[in-house]
């Protein structure tokens, strides 16, 4: 039985429900307790990695539906383990396997605590972000929860399921992380967690698809390679996968590689990385281009930073103003006291910091075709004199119509420190339609609007 329950947790640690279902229905026959725990367990971890927990069930959301099914499981199992050791204890009907089963349960009581606390986490991101504009309250959770997860040394305990569930959180975490990076426009601090959840995602993907185990469920996997070509040495890739076609065609989200023969919250994973490397990609292209140069040692121009991404915001930018004859299109970073700010994304650490002022606040951090410099005192009025209406993200687009020099501006809020900005040299004396809704769905893949609705809707 000891090597059916090994053969077992391991095809439920590479989500193979329907294996690890024969197997527990093979223990069943041998031990009908730990059977039921197993079969129990089966289905949770099946509802949690659909992610079908953050939807309604009539009258009550399914995370607590999921989290009481964990709670009475995780009771079951302790009540179920206290039997075993006082029957180990007191030598009444103990056998040989009941030695080995009472850590198991042990083990599985410290997975099933961990659970509850991820449904928590994956609650908070679905029901604050991309609203929120930083993840710290989410962060210290995640913190929290790695610190119970180190203490229970639960990759000793229970081999790659404990290993898988310490990978998730530095998987979550580090995309919060270089969230948060990309919006302080902390170029560093995003490489490094850009990097280490690419890392992390990609080995527990590959260690999960290469076990082998009883009644392995034959599924066809994608062999996904890298989804950025940047060659500069920190993500070094061969990927000759083609990017999204230039021309816009009012959506910013893409699923076209997710491999759907991952979990629910592996897909999302991925699917949130994918969003935040374009996003990064057009924050810092400037900085990375530079990059490029240097390790080509060629003249790349910025389609190179583009190949492979899933969304590029760069060729909808060029083809949208060259089907409506905008005369730029710049992304503006506001400057505040809370955040430090360095055009190249870093300062060494002994170098000190002297805040940006004047109009040296609002610097360019993308403009294509050319930074529109001279526009810059009025697009600052703009921002300034429209607060309250940049704070509202169902605004839309601010409109405003310079009648002393003839251009039409308009503004959209993306995040806390970035607005988008287009500029007509003519007058549009309504709001745009076309410009209202390119800026809208750019601003939406920005801020992960869809990536952050797709955790409701993953069935």
């Amino acid at each position: 039985m000891e090597q059916l329950c090994e053969e077992c947790i391991l095809a439920l640690a590479c989500f193979d429900y329907i294996a690890a279902n024969k197997i527990a229905t093979k223990i069943l026959r041998l031990s009908q307790q730990l059977g039921n725990v197993l079969l129990k367990l089966i289905n949770c971890e099946g509802m949690f990695t659909q992610l079908s927990f953050l939807k309604p069930k009539w009258f009550m959301r399914k995370d607590d539906f999921l989290n009481t099914l964990y709670i009475n499981l995780g009771e079951e199992v302790s009540r179920e383990a206290e039997n075993l050791e006082n029957a180990i204890q007191f030598g009444y009907g103990a056998n040989v396997d009941d030695y080995k089963t009472v850590p198991l349960l042990r083990a599985l009581e410290n997975h099933i605590k961990l659970r509850q606390g991820q449904i928590h986490i994956y609650r908070t991101i679905a029901t604050t972000l991309p609203e929120s504009q930083t993840s710290t309250i989410i962060l210290n959770d995640i913190a929290g929860i790695q610190e119970m997860y180190d203490a229970m040394q639960m990759s000793d305990q229970l081999g790659l399921l404990g290993s898988g569930v310490g990978r998730e959180l530095v998987i979550l975490r580090t995309l919060l992380l270089t969230r948060d990076a990309i919006t302080n426009f902390n170029f560093k601090d995003a490489c490094i967690n850009l990097y280490l959840c690419k890392r992390e995602f990609k080995e527990w993907r590959r260690v999960t698809q290469e076990q082998t185990y009883l009644e392995k469920t034959s599924v066809k996997s994608l062999d996904l390679k890298d989804s950025s070509s940047w060659r500069f040495s920190l993500f070094s890739s061969s990927s000759d996968k083609t990017s999204k076609p230039a021309r816009w065609s009012g959506s910013t989200s893409s699923r076209t590689s997710i491999d759907t023969a991952l979990p629910h919250t592996m897909q999302w994973h991925a699917r949130l990385l994918s969003s935040l490397t374009s996003k990064m990609t057009l924050y810092f292209m400037d900085i990375l281009l530079d990059r490029e140069r240097a390790a080509t040692n060629a003249n790349e121009n910025a389609d190179a930073l583009w190949k492979g991404l899933e969304i590029d915001y760069h060729a909808q930018i060029v083809a949208f103003r060259r089907r409506h004859n905008a005369f730029s299109i710049s992304f503006i970073y506001e400057v505040t006291t809370d955040t430090p700010f360095y055009p190249q994304g870093y300062m060494c650490a002994d170098t000190p910091y002297e805040q940006p002022t004047g109009v040296h606040s609002f610097p360019f951090i993308y403009a294509f075709p050319n930074q529109p410099k001279d526009h810059l005192p009025n697009t600052i009025s703009i921002i300034q004199g429209s607060r309250i209406k940049l704070l509202d993200q169902r605004a839309g687009p601010v409109h405003f119509f310079d009648h002393k020099i003839g251009y039409t501006y308009y503004l959209l809020r993306i995040d806390s420190h970035v607005h988008m900005l287009v500029i007509y040299l003519d007058r549009h004396a309504n709001r745009d339609t076309a410009t209202v809704e390119f800026m809208e769905a750019v601003a939406a893949g920005l801020r992960g609007t869809e990536v952050f609705k797709d955790m409701m809707r993953m069935e």
